[in-house]
């Protein structure tokens, strides 16, 4: 049992990564703990003998550890909000996942003002502004994950934003990601920071490679909805229900690869190249990062606004104007 995930170790088979943040369900039955998740995995351990209520208190010990770094994550964020919302709103955002603004906005809309207080001091006021207004707005999402060394990294921030065709409410196949880290300093970033796992080796590296291409190490990423045949015979309705399940999965995706960002945008002949090799054997393991990969469509580096803004509007024209899936 780790901070945030129980790993399983089969014997005939490769590990599995439970992340506590998507247990909805725990019970125990006649010396038989059960785990049951939001994507209708379940889990039975059994013949656990005098390890039977160790288990049981280490599981309930981690998964309300997991509730109060959260509740404290929520609370630095609007000191003033009482319990009952500070619960309601970690509950929603467990541990990293991202939460509708709809949502998020019914519990307390303070949480969204301090937010874009927050965008504003990381210098990203103008793209927020910018994605925000091509966005359908209660379907926006944000996320609010703990630096990986506590105080030292701050906390990781990142949104989604749900495109829409210029002044209208039809999605498009389009949805922005964007993240940033409350920390001072870039090289403090999450995903700098060294962790027992086999991408965490490539991760300063991911670090230098976002620095050397532009001041300040931050990109905007896009990810489709549908193949794009789909999308263009897809009504309204089904693509509102679609919205709803890419939420879902890239919430899961994102979590299950601590929110490296580098592995999803790599070519396939770079990760032939012998420095990302535990990226290479990560996308071959790790069924999550193939879907982001498949999903992502292009990213847009900041060096300047105008620069930033002119990007992505020639993005949004190229992903709109062609039919072939594995275009980026």
């Amino acid at each position: 049992m780790y901070e945030n995930a129980l790993l399983i170790l089969p014997q005939k088979n490769e590990p599995i990564r439970v992340p506590y943040c998507y247990l909805f369900q725990t019970s125990k039955t006649e010396y038989t703990v059960v785990l049951n998740t939001e994507f209708e995995e379940r889990f039975e351990f059994s013949k656990l003998g005098e390890k039977f209520d160790a288990f049981g208190k280490s599981l309930s010990d981690a998964l309300n550890k997991m509730m109060l770094r959260s509740q404290t994550t929520i609370k630095e964020m609007i000191p003033e909000t009482d319990p009952l919302k500070t619960y309601k709103l970690a509950a929603l955002m467990k541990d990293g996942r991202a939460a509708k603004r709809k949502d998020t906005d019914a519990i307390s809309a303070e949480l969204w003002r301090r937010l874009t207080r927050s965008i504003d001091e990381a210098g990203l006021g103008q793209e927020y502004g910018f994605l925000d207004a091509l966005a359908l707005k209660d379907q926006e999402c944000v996320g609010v994950k703990r630096g990986l060394i506590g105080d030292l990294t701050g906390d990781y921030i990142w949104l989604l934003f749900p495109l829409c065709s210029p002044g209208s409410n039809k999605l498009l196949n389009i949805v922005a990601l964007e993240a940033f880290s409350t920390s001072s300093s870039d090289e403090q970033k999450p995903e700098a920071q060294p962790e027992k796992n086999n991408m965490a080796r490539a991760s300063n590296q991911e670090d230098t490679e976002e620095k050397s291409s532009n001041t300040n190490g931050k990109a905007t990423y896009f990810f489709r909805l549908l193949r794009r045949q789909a999308y263009a015979q897809a009504n309204d309705e089904e693509l509102k229900i679609e919205l709803n399940s890419f939420i879902k999965n890239i919430n899961r995706c994102m979590i299950d690869i601590n929110f490296r960002r580098e592995p999803i945008y790599l070519s396939d002949d770079s990760l032939e190249s012998p420095k990302y090799t535990q990226y290479r054997f990560a996308v071959a393991k790790i069924p999550s990062l193939r879907i982001l990969r498949s999903l992502f469509i292009g990213r847009v580096i900041h060096s300047s606004f105008d620069q930033w803004k002119n990007d992505i509007t020639n993005l949004l024209d190229l992903s709109t104007s062609i039919m072939d899936d594995s275009a980026k």
